[in-house]
């Protein structure tokens, strides 16, 4: 007979293993309501109580339960945007995550910034998704001001701030009552012009790492009245130029002042031994600008960086013939070899080799890339940080271009597919026995833009078996007799939709698609005359996918700047409706601006 061992009094050894596969909420949410010998086991091993998510679902359970196990909590995460208790219930906090896609709202900010346990903070982290529209510039400089005054001050103890979203800009605008922040090591921001850079080093003299998303400046201002390089710490520079457009702020310019922008770089370049530039979003025309020129790189700016020791660009040109061989020419010279910087192009992109960014645009196939060093396109591992990859119009299914993916992109984990009505990413197999290494199983999110889907149907039926997240845009979804539609139902965890064609597809149908999703994300555009359509989708939505846990809404004008209009004023009649229905009975609702919540 089979002896029998309770839950509890099973090996330490085995009980170690076991929580070693969960998370913190996972473990809080199955064990800790045990035998009280169990809860010590825990508390011994508080390791595994270390990183709290405040939960949007079974909430009140983590609520009354959290008192128990808040001294052992080090790390928080936010992922709503309410925040409904004081961190100084959290003694031992050290790290701040807010994982909402809109941040927080003004007053769960408030509430964080000042508790007193904000300033033992060493890590602070704003990794809040593109969803929400900038705000109008009288409530954004407001709300920006307030955040980081409490930032830029010498009264905590921050080490690493991080918020490099249009949710919150760092702009010279909002520098008042600023003071020097000397625990500030590492920061990830957001800048509204390049030039606000100095004011970022004028505040943080021990700042080692600088992550900056920014535009070039309009109008060039010189700072070396007041910034003195010689007491600059600054070693790892990475900036990523973005247009202002894409940055809804209040005007869009196509003037790139490369020249400029180099002699800024060089006022504090002296300690950089890193330095990672991205100009992909930039409207670049010629290949005789700055960042594809390699002679131009070298005289201009490289050569007098002496402590630099990697170097990292990524750039793309909007010229319509392009003759690779004469770009990488200007990249032959030997101050490139001795340094062991190579380049790397593809159709329109130039980059450095190994290829340091996670998002690779644009690809076609390996045999499409040309080189200055034909040596490194055969190494191991110059591919190895690729996370994300868009794949080219003209790219065809071709098991074995997947061979050599599954290979050179160890790390994949999303792949962007861009279709039209009248291309396919796919074609009929001939034999379905795909092979392992035919397989992509790294790949969990895959975003559709354009097409159909069963333009890549073969990639979702045959190689990639674990996406669970699906993005989708323009797109036409399959018939309800498609192979596709068991998959689609029996994978896809959480769903996307950016746009409102895709529901009114869905609308048409009997036909439930999409029926295993918990997670659901719907951005939709304000139109005038829709609120019975609004609410009628919704209330379709909520009732009939069973397993839903969260319904996000983000409603959006047209317009560039939130403005805290018309939408705001939709979502909330919208909102009043539902609840009339009866919808509490079955959701929970949370609102912020334009956007709401609905969980169970």
């Amino acid at each position: 007979m089979t002896a029998q061992v309770s839950f509890e009094n099973l090996p330490s050894e085995i009980l170690l293993n076991i929580l070693d596969y969960l998370s913190t909420n996972e473990i809080i949410y199955a064990f800790l309501c045990l035998k009280s010998k169990f809860r010590r086991f825990l508390f011994e091993h508080e390791r595994y109580l270390n990183n709290y998510e405040i939960a949007i679902v079974n909430y009140g359970f983590y609520e009354k339960i959290l008192p128990i196990f808040s001294p052992r909590v080090r790390s928080l995460t936010i992922p709503t945007t309410d925040l409904s208790f004081s961190l100084d219930i959290l003694p031992n906090l050290r790290t701040v995550i807010i994982s909402s896609p809109f941040g927080l709202s003004d007053q769960s900010l408030q509430r964080l910034l000042s508790s007193n346990q904000f300033q033992n903070l060493r890590v602070f982290k704003i990794q809040s998704e593109k969803y929400l529209k900038s705000r109008s510039s009288i409530l954004r400089d407001n709300f920006e001001h307030y955040l980081f005054a409490n930032i830029f001050q010498n009264q905590n103890k921050l080490q690493i701030f991080e918020c490099a979203s249009l949710i919150s800009l760092f702009s010279r605008k909002t520098v008042s009552n600023f003071h020097r922040n000397p625990s500030l090591t590492s920061l990830t921001l957001y800048l509204n012009e390049f030039r606000d850079i100095f004011i970022v080093l004028r505040y943080t003299p021990n700042l080692i790492h600088l992550n900056i998303k920014t535009a070039l400046c309009v109008i060039h201002q010189k700072h070396e009245q007041w910034f003195n390089n010689d007491q600059t710490k600054l070693q790892r520079l990475y900036l990523t130029f973005v247009t202002k457009d894409s940055m809804h702020t209040e005007y869009t310019t196509n003037k790139l002042d490369f020249l400029h922008l180099v002699s800024d770089i060089k006022l504090f370049s002296s300690t950089l031994t890193c330095l990672s530039m991205n100009f992909t979003d930039l409207q670049i025309y010629s290949t005789d600008e700055f960042p594809f020129n390699g002679l131009k790189l070298q005289h201009q700016l490289l050569e007098s960086m002496t402590e630099l020791k990697q170097f990292h660009l990524y750039s793309k040109i909007q010229q319509q013939f392009l003759e690779p061989e004469n770009v990488l020419a200007t990249f032959q010279d030997q101050f490139w070899f001795d340094r062991n910087w190579s380049i790397g192009m593809h159709g329109k992109y130039l980059y450095t080799l190994p290829f340091h960014f996670d998002e690779l645009h644009g690809f076609l196939d390996f045999d499409r890339v040309k080189s200055n060093n034909n040596k490194i396109l055969n190494s191991c591992g110059i591919w190895s940080k690729v996370k994300f990859i868009q794949l080219a119009r003209s790219n065809r299914f071709n098991l074995g271009l997947i061979k050599q993916m599954k290979i050179k992109f160890p790390r994949l984990n999303a792949i962007r597919f861009l279709s039209s009505g009248l291309y396919s990413y796919s074609e009929v197999l001939e034999q379905t026995n795909i092979n392992e290494d035919e397989i992509l199983r790294s790949v969990s999110i895959v975003d559709l833009e354009g097409g159909s889907m069963e333009n890549i149907k073969q990639w979702l039926v045959y190689v990639l078996p674990n996406v669970k997240h699906l993005s989708l845009s323009y797109t036409g979804l399959p018939s309800t007799n498609s192979q596709l539609v068991p998959i689609l139902n029996g994978r896809i965890e959480r769903l996307d939709i950016i746009e409102q064609s895709i529901i009114e597809q869905i609308n048409r149908t009997n036909r439930t698609y999409f029926s295993n999703v918990k997670d659901l994300r719907l951005m939709i555009y304000n139109v005038e005359g829709k609120f019975h359509w609004y609410v009628n989708t919704l209330m379709k939505i909520l009732r009939n996918y069973k397993r839903l846990n969260m319904l996000l809404i983000c409603i959006v004008d047209d317009d560039d700047v939130q403005t805290f209009r018309s939408s705001e004023a939709e979502l909330s009649k919208i909102i009043e409706y539902l609840k009339m229905n009866g919808i509490e009975r079955y959701f929970h609702i949370k609102r912020h601006r334009e956007s709401a919540v609905f969980y169970k």
